[in-house]
């Protein structure tokens, strides 16, 4: 039976517009009423001024905007949007429904994260940290004093075919700093930079599914040509602005600098690019722009034997997931026990009893530091197939190999909702920031489903 549908449109003003009681089970509820804020926004008021400048947006709500955005797994102009709109975002962030409008533009977030740096990203990770460590309390403290590590890679976004789109990279960002520099009037001559000629052969190589050998490094002797072309001209301007008779302003200082930043960035690798076309090796190879630490690591995994990104030593405690180090080597599991063991005492305050590993962390070295450490217990298969007359297990080391698997599961979990499979950040350091971040989200989280 069809049934007559209201068609008038309701007023803001009526009941059903009106703000309804939160539920106080409500995960971002309990994120919001665990953390001390009023310690955390001390700590970090370092990174500004006291007496001069603009006043900043509400700190807490900036580091609330931070957490949802990695617990939630969505961009920035999503986490803003929602904020308007949510009222568990904006009891989070310490806002009401009117300060919640056009309270902060996205952009804001990617000054914040770079404002606070990595220091700033720790301390916001000791106050989770300390969130969890209630948890445990809660739940009557920890049942045992054993760890497990492991290792894995964070994908840094690197674009392939790598040499190709790295020139490329660097023929516009110079291209880019070329006509702001012109832009300003301190420039006698304008630069004649291929733009569109370079632009073209770029295009060009990239209509074609399948790419043969030949024509790649054609396209990549060209692209070459262009970028070094356009590095002398960005390196000719930098110099023409120095040498400027009158004072450069501070729109003008900020160009400098870009300049001198993409010229820095630019140079090794068009020198590396060059040798390449010669047939030489290259040692420590930059396969991206703007995070040039980043190597190729073999791992010899499938479905990729080769990754771009950090590598990660992660430890398992009680079910929660903390970063003890990071590299941009392909560092030997067998060399990172003693930081995992390190980070344990230092943040935990306690000796670690017993560890869980997987073979890649067998080894003399290992061994050795479990002795120094006092590790009594240490559950680590050997490396190769047993030996015949292999003696029987004890049970606390069949016990540690069986949890190992639960780390696993773990990074997997953390992969496929916080994040952690791919950086999004371009910052320095935006790789580290970008795990700490996630790993935050997820152990709050679990800490507070476990209260």
């Amino acid at each position: 039976m069809y049934t007559a549908q209201n068609s008038g449109q309701l007023e803001f003003f009526d009941n059903l517009f009106m703000p309804v009681p939160i539920k106080k089970e409500h995960p971002i509820i309990k994120m919001a009423d665990s953390i001390d804020w009023d310690s955390l926004c001390d700590n970090l008021s370092k990174f500004y001024c006291n007496d001069n400048g603009r006043p900043t947006k509400s700190t807490r709500a900036k580091i609330g905007l931070l957490l949802l955005r990695h617990y939630e797994k969505i961009s920035d102009e999503q986490v803003v949007d929602r904020l308007e709109r949510d009222i568990y975002y904006q009891y989070l962030c310490g806002l009401n429904m009117h300060e919640a409008q056009d309270f902060i533009e996205p952009s804001s977030l990617t000054h914040f994260r770079n404002k606070i740096g990595m220091e700033g990203v720790k301390i916001i990770e000791e106050a989770v940290r300390a969130v969890v460590k209630k948890s445990i309390a809660k739940k009557g403290g920890p049942k045992n004093r054993e760890i497990t590590v492991d290792t894995t890679v964070t994908a840094s976004p690197i674009c392939y075919p790598t040499d190709v789109n790295l020139l490329n990279t660097c023929r516009e960002k110079s291209v880019d700093a070329i006509k702001k520099a012109e832009k300003t009037g301190r420039i006698k001559k304008k630069a004649r930079t291929r733009k569109r000629k370079g632009r073209k052969t770029f295009i060009e190589f990239h209509k074609f599914g399948r790419k043969s050998k030949q024509a790649r490094k054609k396209t990549q002797k060209k692209l070459l040509g262009f970028a070094k072309r356009n590095l002398r001209q960005l390196q000719d301007h930098i110099e023409e602005m120095e040498s400027s008779a009158e004072p450069l302003t501070a729109q003008e200082m900020k160009i400098l600098k870009k300049l001198e930043e993409t010229a820095e960035r630019s140079a090794p690798i068009l020198e590396q690019q060059a040798e390449l076309l010669q047939g030489k090796k290259v040692k420590d190879r930059i396969v991206s722009f703007h995070n040039q630490n980043v190597r190729p690591m073999v791992r010899g995994k499938y479905p990729q034997t080769t990754e771009f990104g950090e590598k990660l030593l992660l430890v398992e405690y009680e079910g929660f997931l903390e970063l003890a180090d990071s590299s941009s080597d392909n560092v030997s599991d067998s060399k990172w026990l003693e930081p995992a063991l390190d980070f344990v005492e230092e943040h935990y305050g306690f000796q670690v009893e017993g560890v869980g590993a997987d073979r890649g962390f067998h080894g003399k070295v290992s061994k050795e530091c479990c002795e120094r450490h006092n590790v009594s217990r240490y559950g680590v298969q050997r490396k190769g197939r047993p030996p015949k007359n292999k003696p029987e297990p004890k049970p606390w080391e069949e016990r540690l190999r069986r949890r190992r698997c639960g780390i696993e599961a773990r990074i997997s979990l953390a992969k496929r909702k916080y994040g952690l499979d791919r950086s999004g950040y371009r910052i320095e350091g935006g790789g580290e920031i970008w795990v700490r971040l996630g790993l935050c989200a997820m152990n709050l989280k679990r800490a507070l489903m476990a209260s």
